[in-house]
């Protein structure tokens, strides 16, 4: 039997599913959304108690919901059960985050915390009945891992921050009534040896009854709450901005600060490690005065051009680099560890977020039954605790500790048997297929999300940006945000030092904890060295405009690697703005459109150079009007790959001289083998979400 939400009440049990282990190689596909080749599938088709506008019925092809408009214009909810503004922090972290990065000296718009943008299909049986899960053989890249660390920090890191701060909150007395609760309840449980109870008795509480969370722990903003002093302080960058952000910056749609946050906490790491490769060392400067300064002044920081810095440092200290014999074999031991580092980071992120939709669920996935899965495990540690003694404990630790020691005679055989006789043994432990088994990670959820507006013809508008940064406002405070139980202030403050914590202060993000810090983290150029950057920035911005000009020529010569560069770099990005059924791009440096129909007998995808398609994608015109020359059906989609306009280094390049954004590519292939690539694609990411949820794929991230 099976409630409103399409889950069946046996799920209560996290029984692995035993088939997808033994059974890996297993073939099964599906061509259509309706079809329910996985739990996703299926609550994307299944109706729901809450509706929003997305999961209404219409008429339409496509209905527009506001592609292209801004936030204000959007109705909500547009998903039932979700504010419009958590739908928009899903859909752009399953995509990436742009924003505008000061690369020192270089400053440019990076693309950053790539989440998904390699997809395959995968015709098997998939763990947890969810797909999208990561590949096994997953490769590394740099550009992986950093979007895996700022993902953990997203997650983890601002998870324990939270939890370290509360608990600073609760033992600083500050909140004294909440505090003598606390510490009563304690020492009565110590007392009569009832400290491990209580704690399990709590935590059962916390997981079944949410209103609790708010009781045991109220909220208040992360920045302005001391992780020395559990009271108010001002919030790192000088404004209380945000309300889930680590320094409270200000922003203009929710979650970009932690966004933001999480680039930049990449880049300082990056930052001290190229500082220390290359021997930075404020300290040695000479005295200040006119002469000294002058070669200083002319020349650039060295640690900001960053090529051949180290090696430099060590030419210097005399070392010959032709006669380091352990630099090969050091840096092939680094890269090699770098790959299970980074699914390691990886798991442990699917996990955190699994957790937290376990037990704070998002429509359309069940609201209980996970909940009540996790307490149904813990309320039998809570009957032992009354029985099993800290002798007990402490006496069967020692002797796993030493088991786990001396046991390798045992042990090792054991898992040979294992292996042997139950293979893939060890992903029937995996908690995605135990205790977590159905509970989806954020992109699990949000390719949910997207496949609702797709089995309902409504696609969801992409996030709204917007051109202008964020004031240096406040942000609006109110008790969701800042509360406390019972008589006390919250953080024990007045309102006025709550108000003037809040307000903007300019000096406070420029504040160090001693000198050397601030000669350490200061980057200067003088005068005569930003004039040497100003004539860099000045000829390169020629050589790329002249570069990007003789491609036109080279693909009239018919180079293909020019014709896929045309139109990379758009003079201005919304006048290509299109969607949401049609695309503007190029396909071997020919303009047009790329479009989805819906309304024919097979959906599919195609591209046209037909300049009426921004018209004709909407209206339901047939396929064979709009002279396609390529055209795939929905169902046959294998691959999706999101492709760069441009090399990395030449991006880089791009956006530092020109100051302009570089417009993306997709690589789509179908069952057939055949590969179509579409390039200089301002709504890259908006195609590539309709695609990856209108089919009845079950999809891998690689």
């Amino acid at each position: 039997m099976a409630d409103s939400s399409g889950v069946a009440y046996h799920d209560l049990v996290p029984v692995p599913d035993t088939e997808t282990i033994s059974n890996p190689s297993k073939h099964e596909a599906a061509r259509t959304l309706h079809e329910g080749p996985t739990a996703s599938h299926a609550l994307a088709t299944s109706p729901t108690e809450e509706t929003g506008l997305v999961q209404q019925d219409h008429d339409e092809e496509v209905r527009d919901l506001g592609w292209n408009e801004p936030k204000e214009a959007i109705p909500a909810p547009l998903v039932g059960g979700m504010e419009n503004e958590d739908l928009w922090v899903l859909v752009r972290r399953f995509d990436k985050v742009r924003c505008r990065q000061s690369l020192y000296p270089i400053h440019l718009h990076l693309t950053l915390f790539k989440q998904m943008y390699h997809v395959k299909e995968f015709p098997h049986p998939v763990p947890n009945n969810l797909d999208l899960n990561i590949a096994d053989e997953d490769e590394f890249s740099p550009d992986k891992l950093r979007a895996s660390i700022e993902r953990l920090y997203m997650t983890v890191g601002i998870g324990m921050m939270g939890f370290g701060k509360q608990i600073m909150r609760l033992r600083s007395w500050r909140e004294k009534r909440r505090t003598a609760w606390a510490c009563a309840l304690y020492f009565v449980a110590w007392m009569f040896d009832f400290l491990v109870p209580l704690f399990i008795t709590i935590l059962i509480t916390l997981i079944v009854y949410p209103p609790s969370r708010d009781i045991m722990f109220p909220p208040a903003p992360l920045a302005l709450v001391s992780a020395s002093t559990g009271g108010v302080q001002k919030p790192k960058a000088g404004v209380l901005g945000s309300h889930d952000s680590a320094t409270g910056a200000p922003e203009n749609h929710k979650g970009e600060a932690v966004e933001a946050e999480a680039s930049n906490f990449v880049n300082s790491i990056a930052s001290v490690a190229l500082s220390s490769a290359s021997g930075k060392h404020p300290q040695d400067e000479p005295a200040t005065g006119e002469a000294a300064g002058a070669p200083n002044d002319s020349v650039p920081d060295p640690t900001a051009l960053a090529m051949g810095a180290s090696g430099a440092r060590a030419k210097q200290n005399g070392a010959n680099l032709k006669h380091d014999k352990s630099k090969v074999p050091m840096e092939t031991a680094m890269w090699n560890g770098m790959r299970p580092i980074m699914h390691a980071i990886g798991d442990l992120n699917d996990t955190w977020e699994r957790f937290a939709n376990a037990l704070s669920p998002t429509p359309p996935f069940p609201r209980e039954m996970y909940r009540l899965r996790l307490a149904a495990v813990v309320v039998p540690m809570l009957a032992a605790s009354i029985f099993i003694t800290s002798y007990m404990v402490v006496k069967g630790l020692t002797f796993g500790i030493g088991f786990g020691f001396f046991g390798d005679p045992v042990i090792q055989p054991g898992i040979k048997w294992l292996n042997s006789t139950y293979p893939n043994w060890q992903k029937l432990l995996e908690l995605r297929n135990t205790l977590l088994k159905g509970v989806p990670t954020n992109a699990q959820l949000t390719i949910t999300l997207l496949r609702i507006g797709e089995a309902n013809k409504a696609p969801l508008p992409p996030p709204p940006s917007a051109a202008q940064p964020p004031p240096d406002q406040p942000a609006a405070v109110t008790d969701e945000h800042l509360r406390t139980v019972g008589a006390d202030e919250p953080l024990n403050a007045t309102p006025e030092e709550l108000a003037a914590a809040m307000a903007h202060d300019p000096n406070t993000a420029h504040e160090h904890t001693g000198e050397d810090v601030a000669a350490a983290k200061d980057k200067p150029h003088g005068k005569k060295g930003s004039r040497v950057l100003g004539a860099l920035k000045s000829g390169v911005k020629g050589a790329v405009s002249s570069a990007l000009g003789a491609d036109h020529l080279k693909a009239k010569a018919g180079s293909e690697h020019a014709k896929q560069r045309l139109g990379v770099v758009p003079r201005d990005p919304k006048s290509d703005v299109s969607g949401p059924s049609d695309f503007k791009c190029r396909y071997h440096g020919q303009k047009g459109y790329v479009y989805i129909a819906t309304k024919s007998t097979i959906p599919c995808v195609a591209f046209s150079i037909d300049k009426k398609i921004g018209t004709a994608g909407t209206s339901g015109r047939e396929e064979r009007e709009l002279h396609p020359i390529w055209s795939v059906p929905i169902g046959d989609l294998k691959e999706l790959k999101k492709i760069g306009g441009l090399g990395w280094k030449a991006k880089l390049v791009v956006g530092w001289a020109l100051d302009r954004e570089v417009a993306d590519g997709l690589e789509i292939v179908d069952k057939l083998g055949n590969h179509y690539v579409v390039t200089a694609m301002v709504l890259r990411d908006e195609l590539f979400n309709r695609l990856v949820a209108m089919g009845g794929q079950k999809w891998e991230a690689w």
